[in-house]
């Protein structure tokens, strides 16, 4: 990817939905490690509920004390800023009836500027899904593409300057509650570049529809077996016609994405 595109102020988020977090499992270690080496940086901080800070004297033992209270998920933990320069994560849960066809599933967010990881997002994603056995999950920019997954007239209609790329985002389905999918497998929506496992590539029927797609879309297997799909080569910006006529016909080639109710013409 071209050194231009890597815009320093320009935050992405990673999410990841992925089996619960049991306290003092490998795969918490996994994930801070990754994030820390693909971010070349320090997450040695708590954030509290009350908003503070505290930094942590003995991580592997703080962080299983910060799971106890948290019902195995990690409130807020960064390299020592909430700032867009920093790095930061989060793991909470939905347990039973709470989640996607009633199974327990964990959500990780993931925060970081473009300057840190963009040229690597993929590996970086690769890396994560990977280790962390995830279903399914992703990387896109907030900035670049607000409300994405919904229509929020609010927020597209400030954002987007083309009318023709408005109309197509009001035509995308629209995301609902996670509880409405039928099974932890299927992603609840599309984004820059997407991480799926093998038994969301088998819901979506990856087989026959990704030899399908042409370019700017692009594809590949990953060592565990799973596959990382990308939607644009720069990262996906609603600003941008050829962006959304992008995402609108992935969307229509994956019906089974997300809550596939349409927003109102």
């Amino acid at each position: 990817m071209p050194e231009s595109t890597v815009i320093a102020d320009c935050h992405f988020v990673c999410f990841l939905y992925a089996p619960p977090f049991a306290v003092g499992e490998s795969r918490v270690a996994e994930l801070v490690h990754i994030v820390e080496k693909h971010a070349n940086t320090a997450l040695d901080w708590l954030g509290t509920k009350s908003g503070r800070l505290e930094r942590m004297d003995d991580r592997d033992s703080d962080l299983a004390a910060e799971m106890r209270r948290n019902n195995g998920g990690i409130l807020f933990l960064c390299n020592g800023t909430i700032e867009y320069s920093g790095v930061n994560l989060h793991v909470g849960h939905l347990y039973g009836k709470s989640g996607p066809g009633g199974e327990s599933v964990a959500m990780v967010n993931i925060a970081f500027p473009g300057a840190r990881i963009q040229d690597t997002a993929s590996s970086f994603l690769e890396d994560l899904g990977d280790a962390l056995n995830v279903w399914h999950g992703g990387i896109l920019s907030p900035r670049k593409a607000p409300g994405i997954g919904r229509y929020e007239s609010n927020v597209h209609d400030k954002y987007v300057k083309s009318e023709r790329s408005r109309l197509q985002l009001r035509q995308l389905p629209r995301s609902g509650p996670i509880t409405s999918l039928p099974g932890p497998a299927i992603p609840l929506k599309c984004m820059w570049i997407n991480y799926w496992s093998a038994q969301t590539c088998a819901a979506l029927n990856c087989a026959a529809v990704l030899p399908m797609i042409g370019p700017p879309v692009s594809f590949h297997r990953t060592g565990g077996g799973n596959w990382i799909v990308t939607l644009t080569e720069e990262p996906l910006d609603l600003s941008r016609e050829d962006h959304v006529d992008t995402l609108a016909d992935f969307y229509a080639r994956f019906p089974m994405i997300g809550i596939q109710r349409r927003a109102p013409s």
